[in-house]
């Protein structure tokens, strides 16, 4: 049966089926619109993790220890001193207070579970030579040559068991180290450096290795 325009009775306008259908469809419409915009909005409110935090996330910290994280917070400061250093002599003067500051925080000269970063791998005759990067431009190292070893005995002996770690090392692996500081009455711990501002700005440490652990 076919719906007629206008009721005959009351004179009211009709609407057939395909009208109300089409209302139907438009509602349905808006609703899937309205659906996609929040589903868009909610996605782009979730946060964004960076590579270095997914790893931190799918890693577990690596702690730190205390005498070193004592060892580089006197070092930092101590460099950081210098800025507003006019002569050498008072650049001097922070390289003994430096001294002082090492012994006064009491880190010891042998230590372990130290973490750092290789810095350097290499040989001298037939010992390795070792540095490692404790805090931002702090090494611990051993000489990198036979005569300034002569009384030292830093360099790594081949066949030992640092020397065979360092066979699966490379430059920017993540270790953890054992062994022992060189006494020095200038810096504390023995600083090889050929200038002062070198020995203060990015000083390097005598050390003894006598474990070098990679660290995952």
């Amino acid at each position: 049966m076919k719906t007629v325009a206008v009721c005959p009775q009351c004179g009211k306008k009709q609407f057939g089926v395909w009208h109300h259908t089409k209302k139907v469809l438009g509602a349905l419409f808006l609703a899937f619109i309205a659906f996609s915009i929040f589903d868009a909005v909610t996605d782009n409110t979730q946060p964004v993790l960076s590579q270095k935090d997914t790893a931190a996330r799918q890693s577990p910290l690596i702690q730190i220890p205390a005498d070193q994280n004592e060892f580089v917070a006197v070092v930092e400061k101590h460099r950081s001193m210098l800025s507003g250093a006019k002569n050498n002599i008072v650049k001097k003067e922070v390289r003994n207070a430096r001294a002082s500051a090492l012994m006064e925080a009491d880190v010891a000269q042998f230590v372990g579970g130290w973490i750092g970063e290789v810095s350097s791998i290499d040989v001298a005759g037939d010992d390795g030579v070792f540095s490692v990067e404790v805090g931002d431009d702090i090494r611990i190292t051993t000489w990198n040559n036979e005569l300034s070893d002569i009384s030292d005995e830093t360099l790594i002996k081949r066949g030992s068991e640092p020397y065979i770690s360092l066979m699966n090392l490379s430059r920017g692996d993540k270790v953890r180290i054992a062994g022992e500081f060189l006494p020095s009455e200038e810096d504390y711990f023995k600083e090889v450096s050929l200038t002062l501002d070198g020995a203060m700005q990015d000083p390097e440490f005598l050390f003894r290795f006598k474990s070098i652990t990679p660290v995952k």
